[in-house]
Protein backbone atom coordinates (compact mmCIF):
# COMPACT_ATOMS: atom_id res chain seq x y z
CA UNK A 1 0.00 0.00 0.00
CA UNK A 2 1.41 3.25 -0.96
CA UNK A 3 1.49 5.62 1.88
CA UNK A 4 -1.01 8.71 1.96
CA UNK A 5 -2.54 11.47 4.56
CA UNK A 6 -5.55 12.36 6.50
CA UNK A 7 -5.90 15.66 7.01
CA UNK A 8 -8.77 16.50 9.74
CA UNK A 9 -9.56 19.79 10.03
CA UNK A 10 -11.91 21.83 11.66
CA UNK A 11 -12.46 24.05 14.70
CA UNK A 12 -10.91 23.84 18.12
CA UNK A 13 -13.22 21.28 19.59
CA UNK A 14 -15.02 19.97 16.46
CA UNK A 15 -13.69 16.79 17.22
CA UNK A 16 -10.67 16.51 15.18
CA UNK A 17 -7.98 14.93 17.77
CA UNK A 18 -10.59 12.06 18.60
CA UNK A 19 -11.63 10.94 14.75
CA UNK A 20 -7.93 11.17 14.65
CA UNK A 21 -7.26 8.81 17.39
CA UNK A 22 -9.70 6.32 16.67
CA UNK A 23 -8.80 6.26 12.78
CA UNK A 24 -5.24 5.77 13.94
CA UNK A 25 -6.21 2.73 15.60
CA UNK A 26 -8.50 1.31 12.65
CA UNK A 27 -5.55 1.68 10.85
CA UNK A 28 -3.13 0.14 12.89
CA UNK A 29 -5.99 -2.73 13.79
CA UNK A 30 -5.63 -3.33 9.84
CA UNK A 31 -2.01 -3.51 9.62
CA UNK A 32 -1.67 -0.34 7.76
CA UNK A 33 2.07 1.57 9.35
CA UNK A 34 0.15 4.90 10.62
CA UNK A 35 1.21 7.64 12.28
CA UNK A 36 -0.99 10.18 14.32
CA UNK A 37 0.23 13.79 14.42
CA UNK A 38 -1.50 15.41 17.10
CA UNK A 39 -1.31 19.34 16.23
CA UNK A 40 -1.50 20.93 19.85
CA UNK A 41 1.62 18.51 20.44
CA UNK A 42 3.33 19.49 17.37
CA UNK A 43 2.66 23.46 17.82
CA UNK A 44 4.28 22.31 21.61
CA UNK A 45 8.05 20.74 19.51
CA UNK A 46 7.57 24.62 17.33
CA UNK A 47 7.32 26.51 19.05
CA UNK A 48 8.27 25.53 22.86
CA UNK A 49 4.33 26.04 24.16
CA UNK A 50 1.08 25.55 23.07
CA UNK A 51 0.28 29.50 24.38
CA UNK A 52 2.70 31.25 21.95
CA UNK A 53 1.08 33.45 19.82
CA UNK A 54 -0.78 32.07 17.21
CA UNK A 55 -0.35 34.76 14.37
CA UNK A 56 -0.45 34.23 10.64
CA UNK A 57 3.86 33.99 10.45
CA UNK A 58 3.55 31.29 13.34
CA UNK A 59 1.15 29.20 11.59
CA UNK A 60 3.17 28.87 8.52
CA UNK A 61 5.92 28.20 10.10
CA UNK A 62 4.08 25.69 11.96
CA UNK A 63 2.56 23.98 8.59
CA UNK A 64 5.73 24.27 7.03
CA UNK A 65 7.59 22.26 9.53
CA UNK A 66 4.33 19.85 9.56
CA UNK A 67 4.45 19.49 5.99
CA UNK A 68 8.42 18.49 6.23
CA UNK A 69 7.58 16.41 8.56
CA UNK A 70 4.88 14.72 7.29
CA UNK A 71 7.03 14.01 3.97
CA UNK A 72 9.68 12.29 5.98
CA UNK A 73 7.14 10.25 7.28
CA UNK A 74 5.88 9.17 3.82
CA UNK A 75 9.04 8.10 2.51
CA UNK A 76 9.46 6.27 5.42
CA UNK A 77 6.35 4.38 4.12
CA UNK A 78 3.65 5.74 6.98
CA UNK A 79 0.45 6.63 6.58
CA UNK A 80 0.14 9.85 8.01
CA UNK A 81 -2.94 11.47 9.99
CA UNK A 82 -2.84 14.81 11.68
CA UNK A 83 -5.38 16.58 13.11
CA UNK A 84 -4.70 20.77 13.20
CA UNK A 85 -7.14 23.52 13.06
CA UNK A 86 -5.23 25.88 10.05
CA UNK A 87 -7.88 28.08 10.07
CA UNK A 88 -6.60 29.69 6.66
CA UNK A 89 -7.36 28.19 3.32
CA UNK A 90 -4.27 28.80 1.88
CA UNK A 91 -1.93 27.09 4.78
CA UNK A 92 -4.05 23.68 3.77
CA UNK A 93 -3.68 24.22 0.18
CA UNK A 94 -0.35 24.61 0.49
CA UNK A 95 0.23 21.65 2.74
CA UNK A 96 -2.36 19.59 -0.28
CA UNK A 97 -0.05 20.64 -3.26
CA UNK A 98 3.18 19.83 -1.37
CA UNK A 99 2.37 16.38 -0.20
CA UNK A 100 0.26 15.26 -2.96
CA UNK A 101 3.87 15.46 -4.27
CA UNK A 102 4.47 12.25 -2.62
CA UNK A 103 1.29 11.11 -1.77
CA UNK A 104 -2.50 11.14 -1.83
CA UNK A 105 -4.23 13.75 0.22
CA UNK A 106 -7.24 13.01 2.07
CA UNK A 107 -8.70 16.51 4.21
CA UNK A 108 -11.14 15.81 6.32
CA UNK A 109 -13.51 18.87 7.18
CA UNK A 110 -15.30 18.07 10.80
CA UNK A 111 -17.64 21.26 10.88
CA UNK A 112 -19.29 22.06 14.04
CA UNK A 113 -21.16 25.55 15.39
CA UNK A 114 -19.17 27.60 17.51
CA UNK A 115 -21.15 26.80 20.51
CA UNK A 116 -21.05 23.45 20.24
CA UNK A 117 -17.44 23.47 20.32
CA UNK A 118 -17.09 26.59 23.06
CA UNK A 119 -18.80 23.68 24.91
CA UNK A 120 -16.16 20.81 23.93
CA UNK A 121 -13.10 22.73 24.60
CA UNK A 122 -14.29 25.50 27.15
CA UNK A 123 -10.50 25.99 28.12
CA UNK A 124 -9.25 27.29 24.82
CA UNK A 125 -12.48 29.15 24.07
CA UNK A 126 -12.86 30.74 27.77
CA UNK A 127 -9.07 32.33 27.00
CA UNK A 128 -9.39 33.49 24.37
CA UNK A 129 -12.69 35.60 24.89
CA UNK A 130 -10.83 36.58 28.31
CA UNK A 131 -7.96 38.04 25.62
CA UNK A 132 -5.33 35.65 27.09
CA UNK A 133 -5.17 34.16 22.98
CA UNK A 134 -4.90 36.75 21.04
CA UNK A 135 -5.84 34.75 17.61
CA UNK A 136 -8.06 32.04 18.56
CA UNK A 137 -9.86 30.17 15.66
CA UNK A 138 -13.90 30.96 15.66
CA UNK A 139 -13.34 34.03 18.04
CA UNK A 140 -10.26 36.16 16.58
CA UNK A 141 -9.58 34.39 13.35
CA UNK A 142 -12.03 33.17 10.93
CA UNK A 143 -12.32 29.96 9.86
CA UNK A 144 -12.03 29.77 6.25
CA UNK A 145 -13.64 26.23 4.48
CA UNK A 146 -11.42 24.84 1.19
CA UNK A 147 -13.77 24.82 -1.73
CA UNK A 148 -12.03 21.68 -2.10
CA UNK A 149 -12.33 18.78 0.72
CA UNK A 150 -12.49 15.13 0.52
CA UNK A 151 -14.76 14.18 3.19
CA UNK A 152 -17.22 17.00 4.95
CA UNK A 153 -18.99 15.92 8.42
CA UNK A 154 -21.00 17.72 10.63
CA UNK A 155 -20.05 16.71 14.35
CA UNK A 156 -22.94 18.30 15.92
CA UNK A 157 -25.17 16.02 14.09
CA UNK A 158 -23.57 12.69 13.52
CA UNK A 159 -21.59 10.86 16.52
CA UNK A 160 -18.06 9.56 16.84
CA UNK A 161 -19.15 6.47 15.57
CA UNK A 162 -20.23 7.26 12.41
CA UNK A 163 -18.06 9.90 11.28
CA UNK A 164 -15.32 7.31 11.78
CA UNK A 165 -17.53 4.84 9.76
CA UNK A 166 -17.76 7.87 7.01
CA UNK A 167 -14.26 8.53 6.94
CA UNK A 168 -13.01 3.99 6.86
CA UNK A 169 -15.67 3.88 4.13
CA UNK A 170 -13.65 6.85 2.58
CA UNK A 171 -10.40 5.47 2.76
CA UNK A 172 -11.09 1.67 2.21
CA UNK A 173 -12.99 2.73 -1.13
CA UNK A 174 -9.48 4.72 -2.49
CA UNK A 175 -6.75 3.22 -0.64
CA UNK A 176 -7.76 -0.35 -0.53
CA UNK A 177 -8.22 -0.76 2.97
CA UNK A 178 -9.44 -3.96 3.96
CA UNK A 179 -10.90 -5.43 7.51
Amino acid sequence: MKPFVTWITGLPGSGKTTLAQHAYRWMEGNEVKAVHIDADLWWTVVHDHIESDHNTSARWHNIQQLVKFTRSLLALGYCVITDTVAPLYELREYARKEIEQDANFYEVLLRCPIHTCEARKPEGYVKARSGEFKSYPGVHVLYEESPQYDLSVSTDEVGECETLFTLRELLRSREGISE
